[in-house]
């Protein structure tokens, strides 16, 4: 998976995630668990940058409007459900792709 978490969300991510661990720290119920596992999500995400959550959702948290896959600008890339080859088209291109293996 890339990187799709720009790099100020990431900063906030790492802080926010540090404080709830810290926070639930003296706590001993449920809301102590939860801020803890929710504290671990955030700052794991923050450091490594890539967020389960914005991929399911399609958000992409980074400023680039760059295909990750081919550096093009404003480029639509998707895999074929018949062939499994992947196809970028980009700025009247078309480039097409075979599965890594």
């Amino acid at each position: 998976m890339k990187k799709n978490v720009g790099s100020i969300d990431r900063a906030i991510r790492v802080v926010v995630g540090l404080l709830l661990i810290w926070w639930s720290i003296n706590l001993e119920d449920l809301l102590s668990a939860v801020s803890i596992i929710a504290g671990i999500i955030l700052l794991v995400t923050g450091i490594i940058g890539r967020s389960l959550a914005y991929k399911f959702l399609k958000i992409k948290g980074t400023l680039s409007n760059k295909c990750e896959d081919c550096g093009e600008d404003d480029c639509v890339c998707e895999k074929c459900e018949n062939c499994k080859n992947k196809v970028c088209v980009c700025e009247n291109k078309q480039t097409v792709e075979s599965p890594q293996q």
